[in-house]
């Protein structure tokens, strides 16, 4: 695979990011790179770059798809449940070892984990006047990034962390 500077724009723009994105965010900040970079060129790099491992496509359940560059261990996510954007937690994990159902060839797995990110929590304080609105679930949210044995969390086969409802 030649490398074009459609291609480097891509690499650039997800390099720059720190989070995954949706084709649509990497035509956006890639055109702000290549000036004249083409949907139909994002579409063709990104399945030539995800065949070669270059880039990874990672889906979350209600989520577009999005693509990041592979790193170097296992982490997890966190989805905004306001503005929906993804970003990487920095967490070394590993997915715990399962048995599977007969005749399943599991390939993968992701923990998930949603909340309001900072940039969203910021414009709600700053809406309703008060840093303490929302606080309460937030921070106990925050403060449960680290998958523990203690920790109140349970986890399904497709890994979404669902939150009991009385974790407050």
């Amino acid at each position: 695979m030649s490398q074009t500077r459609q291609r480097e724009a891509i690499l650039e723009v997800l390099r720059e990011s720190g989070r995954p994105l949706t084709r649509a965010e990497i035509l956006l900040k890639g055109r702000e790179l290549v000036d004249r970079l083409g949907s139909a060129t994002v579409d063709r790099a990104i399945r030539e770059m995800t065949s070669k491992f270059y880039i990874i496509g990672v889906e979350f359940p209600g989520q577009p798809r999005r693509y990041e560059l592979p790193a170097e261990c296992e982490h997890p996510h966190f989805i905004c449940r306001e503005c929906e954007l993804v970003y990487d937690l920095p967490v070394r994990m590993q997915l715990p070892k399962i048995k599977a159902p007969e005749g399943f060839d599991i390939r993968g797995g992701e923990v998930i984990y949603s909340g309001i990110c900072s940039s969203c929590r910021s414009d709600s304080n700053a809406r309703t006047g008060s840093a303490c609105s929302s606080a309460s679930k937030t921070d106990a949210q925050s403060t449960s990034f680290y998958f523990t044995p203690t920790n109140p969390l349970s986890v399904s086969t497709r890994s979404t962390i669902q939150y009991p409802q009385n974790f407050d």
